[in-house]
């Protein structure tokens, strides 16, 4: 099958969108496991591995970007350029109450605040780098999955990006604008302090959302804020939502939309995102998160010493948070904390 074929479907089988007519989603999920067969030859790998690692390489440039959006995409603005073109990020113009600070991620995880004097915002994006390490027996015995080393490769540098996002909306909860009013730090949930959240950010918008893990929003219940009734009752919807979904999709008025979760490794100790942060945003205000890609993915290998191979990937990305008066952080540290990245 042609190359351009190949990343169609690549494609087509990661965002299960723009599927070719004469496939079914399982069609082409079955489809690219069969072509990418002949790589788990370790005397074909080494011969195509080239088309193998653009192949990859072409779809992690269409796939990564969209599922960064389909996480963050709500409430923030993701820009992909060529490499070397500034990524510029333009400032919304006209009165805002508030000073204007940006959190930036910097070197080894320590995130740093400064005054936004400018209406625009620059990144300096850094290489992002990771590897899968295939071990030589497992070409000669076949047990080598190509399209499994793509996903894995494709889901390591998507978490990249997801972790550097939390880290800055993590570090925003101390941002020197941010007012006590727009953030709140609880043994547990506390129905009276996320009320308080919800009503400041609702200031700021026609209507409110929060975003958090499922295991957030486990902990979410509707009570009425008055003791009209000694003993009362939950509606009967919401039981049914938590029946159906595990957690109530609505909150006092206020939609729940789920941030997706994963675990770092298969040992399932440690998730990707934070379970202990849920994040309080108006709609119609400017996006929050910068995320700003230079260039695309690049793909090489280095033999080991002893003898395995390392498919190496690497993009460059930055990010960057506003750290506003129109949104709010809750964090309930009752929740996991292993879960903290």
């Amino acid at each position: 099958m042609e190359l351009s074929k190949l990343i169609e479907l690549g494609i087509a089988a990661a965002t299960k969108e723009n599927i070719p007519a004469e496939y079914s989603l399982a069609d082409v999920n079955e489809t690219l496991r069969e072509e990418l067969k002949a790589f788990n030859n370790y005397s074909y790998y080494r011969a195509n591995k080239n088309v193998l690692f653009q192949l990859i390489e072409e779809i992690a440039n269409v796939v990564v970007p969209k599922k960064v959006i389909a996480q963050f995409g709500s409430f923030a603005e993701v820009q992909h350029v060529n490499m070397g073109e500034k990524i510029v990020f333009k400032q919304r113009t006209g009165v805002s109450r508030g000073k204007r600070f940006v959190t930036v991620a910097g070197e080894f995880g320590t995130y740093r605040t400064f005054n936004v004097d400018a209406r625009d915002i620059t990144m300096s994006p850094r290489v992002y780098a990771g590897a899968a390490i295939l071990e030589l027996g497992d070409f000669l015995c076949g047990r080598v999955d190509m399209s499994e080393l793509m996903d894995i490769i494709i889901e390591g540098l998507s978490d990249s990006i997801y972790n550097e996002v939390q880290g800055a909306l993590k570090a925003a909860i101390n941002a020197e604008d941010r007012p006590a009013a727009n953030k709140a730090t609880v043994a547990g949930f506390d129905a009276a302090e996320f009320d308080k959240l919800i009503n400041t950010v609702s200031a700021y918008g026609d209507s409110v959302t929060i975003y958090c893990t499922k295991a957030f929003a486990s902990t979410l219940y509707n009570m009425p804020g008055w003791a009209g009734d000694a003993n009362p009752v939950t509606a009967l919807s919401d039981y049914d939502e938590v029946k159906e979904k595990g957690y109530v999709g609505r909150y006092k008025g206020t939609n729940v939309v789920l941030l997706s979760q994963s675990f770092t490794d298969e040992t399932n100790t440690e998730t990707v995102v934070d379970e202990q942060y849920a994040y309080i945003m108006p709609a119609g205000k400017e996006k929050p998160v910068k995320i700003g890609i230079e260039g695309g993915t690049l793909i090489d290998e280095q033999r080991l010493q002893d003898g395995s191979i390392e498919v190496q990937a690497q993009h460059m990305f930055d990010v960057a948070v506003v750290a506003n008066n129109y949104w709010a952080i809750y964090r309930n540290t009752e929740l996991n904390p292993s879960y903290s990245i």
